[in-house]
């Protein structure tokens, strides 16, 4: 009978000293992005026979030929980034404005399943008679920005950034920040050659 008296006590201080929590040393986690310093010092000007804008000079333009379709397509690339914005003009009437608007719309959209969301954003210059809208698609999607330009009349310009490899979103958030305001910039500067 004794005995049962100190088991019991012996195996509630064992049960007690067991459950002690282990103490693990964890490394502590970097919350910031390494820095990335921007490509290029200004702008140069790009044209041909439908419009005039001004891209970065750290960017290679390379014209596409494409015979089978109306319309201008040419690529801004970022070697050192590893990305390509492309780009296409199209002819279009009013009769048409709408469906080119429809289909920009449309391929921003089609992301939507696996984006964390979508963003507008309105452009105008009176000036320059352009208006337009930049898509900005969050998340692990393959196109972080899609963006269009037009006179609603007869000019509608279009692009599309696309990195060349397959990359984490989180860790090229700088480098599409810094390509978006290339973005914006090339809108802003955008000219009709009519």
């Amino acid at each position: 009978m004794r005995a049962k008296g100190f088991i019991l006590p012996l195996l509630f201080f064992v049960l007690l000293c067991s459950c002690k929590e282990k103490e693990h040393k964890q490394e502590p986690k970097s919350v910031a992005y390494p820095f990335i310093e921007r490509a290029g010092n200004g702008s140069v000007e790009y044209q041909n026979k439908k419009l005039l804008l001004r891209v970065s000079d750290a960017a290679v333009v390379k014209s596409i030929d494409n015979n089978e379709k109306p319309g201008i397509w040419f690529d801004i690339t970022y070697p050192q980034y590893k990305a390509t914005i492309y780009c296409s003009y199209l002819p279009i009437t009013k009769e048409t404005f709408y469906d080119a608007v429809e289909d920009s719309y449309k391929l921003a959209f089609s992301h939507a399943s696996r984006a964390d969301g979508i963003r507008q954003t309105a452009y105008e210059n009176r000036e320059h008679n352009t208006s337009g809208i930049v898509y900005e698609i969050e998340g692990g999607v393959a196109v972080p920005i899609q963006f269009f330009v037009t006179d609603s009349v007869s000019n509608f310009f279009r692009g599309s950034l696309y990195y060349d490899t397959l990359v984490n979103p989180d860790s090229v958030a700088p480098v599409t920040a810094y390509l978006r305001e290339d973005i914006v910039a090339m809108i802003e500067s955008l000219e009709w050659r009519d």
